[in-house]
């Protein structure tokens, strides 16, 4: 189905912008430095409020792991949801799983869905990394989802890749023969071509 609808939000709707606070995990971070992500991570969601934020963010942290730093990847590509484990994540457009994968590195996506959406702007595919084991039961290449319906929860940090819970949101333009499974983090030299292949999917948690 084509769609022109503005996108439902993947944590529901019955939310709204002060239930949201911008968290910046970039390395101007003095606070995240000094602490680390984890206890940083904790701390803010202690304030019973859903972090958000990260596109196009430069995060050093990343390169405490091999998956990143051989190639020296820090540039964040998507948007991160911060909040509680178990948290359902709603379809934003009609569409049909491309593909699912357990990423199972450290710090990687760990359980992953991809759908296609076909919109009057053409193609596009949503990325949902981080995600609980059993949102991955069930699933097949193909299987339709409407818009507004749930499409998995928050994993946990024992199957998640090891990070303090949280979606990782991601538009993606062209697969390019990536299956359950996409670049979330590049090199900063790749900024200009990714920014075009993967643009600000801000709008799909309910914010302008």
């Amino acid at each position: 189905m084509i769609h022109s609808n503005p996108p439902f939000p993947v944590l529901g709707n019955s939310l709204n912008p002060e239930h949201f606070q911008l968290l910046d995990l970039s390395s101007a971070n003095k606070q995240l430095t000094q602490i680390g992500l984890v206890k940083y991570i904790d701390e803010y969601l202690s304030k019973n409020k859903i972090g958000y934020g990260g596109y196009l963010e430069n995060r050093t942290f990343y390169l405490d792991s091999k998956l990143f730093s051989e190639n020296l990847r820090t540039l964040h590509l998507g948007i991160d949801l911060w909040t509680n484990a178990g948290t359902p994540m709603y379809c934003p457009w009609d569409g049909v799983v491309h593909s699912f994968a357990d990423n199972g590195n450290y710090l990687d996506y760990g359980p992953t869905i991809i759908l296609e959406h076909n919109s009057i702007f053409g193609r596009i595919y949503s990325l949902y990394g981080h995600l609980s084991r059993e949102s991955l039961i069930g699933l097949y290449e193909g299987k339709p989802f409407s818009r507004g319906s749930q499409i998995a929860t928050l994993g946990h940090v024992g199957e998640n890749g090891n990070w303090p819970p949280h979606l990782h949101l991601q538009l993606i333009r062209d697969m390019e023969a990536n299956y359950g499974d996409f670049p979330g983090v590049v090199e900063p030299d790749k900024k200009d071509i990714y920014t075009k292949l993967c643009p600000n999917p801000l709008a799909l948690i309910g914010l302008s």
